[in-house]
């Protein structure tokens, strides 16, 4: 009571200040679901003893962020969560040459497994070699297929829906006018899939590690422009119990972020009926006219250290 006689107190600015303070430090930590890899092997020297205590060293190539990690008493180190992404990986142990393995590209929700063997030596002398995570994971039985952002960029999208492109793995189907891509439900759903014979409400999707699915048709909530897109994992079958609650398929998207370097892009997609041949049964052609056009632009903040990206996206149609 004494607290709360002194909140009032203290009048109306001061008070919202003290309990945003309050439930900023009192609030528990939350995890989305993964939409990161893990990175993880042992280390050995030439006769194939393990190597503990190796310092290593993970640095994401196109923001420069670095991620530590040492071996334990049997070699075996791992990377639990790292951004998906290309890594060069620098080993160092005392008494053993320090080895660079570049060019390791990671993917959303891989679990990759790459074993690191030192070559006796002073530590000043490296070892560069290029690497990179095998494309099978021993670990796991699920089922998915990775599509990168060149696919969803190159590939020609007639509505620009990134998930007019699940179609592309094993198990799936177009939705033909699903109970999800109907008039009321959610506008972003007109490139609705069904997985594994069950409905199109039946898929899980996830974007950037929260939920995206719309909760009253099923479908996607919402859909980032193929140009934000880094890339997404579509799974099938024998999914994580983290991707839970959906009987069909999962659908596990990062979007773009920012990196060391300024890039961006500038589109636009047309659609004319003064481009289009006449039906040969009809009398004249009916007016369509369908604009689509944006852009999308990321770099550095602050160099290593903070990023940004954007992307920005406008549609202008009209039909006769």
């Amino acid at each position: 009571m004494k607290t709360l006689k002194r909140l009032v107190g203290l009048g109306p600015l001061a008070t919202g200040i003290v309990l945003l303070n309050f439930l900023l430090f009192n609030l528990d930590v939350a995890f989305g679901q993964t939409v990161t890899a893990s990175l993880s092997g042992i280390v050995t020297d030439p006769t194939g003893a393990a190597i503990p205590e190796a310092s290593i060293t993970a640095i994401n190539v196109d923001t420069g962020t670095p991620a530590k990690t040492i071996s334990g008493p049997g070699g075996n180190y791992i990377f639990p969560a790292l951004s998906p992404g290309t890594y060069n990986l620098t080993v160092e142990k005392t008494g053993f040459k320090s080895s660079v393995l570049s060019g390791i590209k990671l993917l959303v929700d891989q679990k990759a497994t790459l074993d690191i063997q030192l070559e006796v030596g002073e530590i000043t002398t490296k070892v560069e070699v290029s690497a990179a995570a095998p494309l099978v994971e021993s670990t796991t039985a699920s089922v998915g297929t990775v599509i990168g952002n060149v696919e969803a960029v190159e590939l020609p999208l007639n509505l620009r829906r990134f998930g007019a492109l699940a179609t592309l793995v094993p198990g799936t189907t177009t939705d033909n006018g699903g109970f999800a891509s109907q008039s009321f439900g959610s506008p972003f759903s007109e490139t609705s899939y069904s997985a594994n014979g069950a409905r199109s409400a039946s898929n899980n999707i996830i974007i950037d590690g929260s939920d995206s699915r719309n909760l009253t048709f099923g479908g996607f909530a919402v859909q980032p422009t193929p140009d934000a897109v880094q890339e997404f994992k579509i799974q099938t079958n024998i999914y994580s119990a983290a991707f839970g609650r959906a009987a069909g398929s999962t659908i596990n998207l990062i979007t773009k972020s920012g990196t060391n370097e300024i890039h961006g892009t500038v589109y636009e997609f047309l659609r004319n009926d003064n481009l289009d041949a006449r039906n040969f049964f009809a009398t004249d052609k009916p007016e369509f006219r369908r604009n689509q056009y944006g852009f999308a632009l990321g770099g550095p903040i602050r160099k290593n250290k903070t990023f940004v990206f954007g992307n920005y996206e406008a549609l202008r149609q009209s039909k006769g």
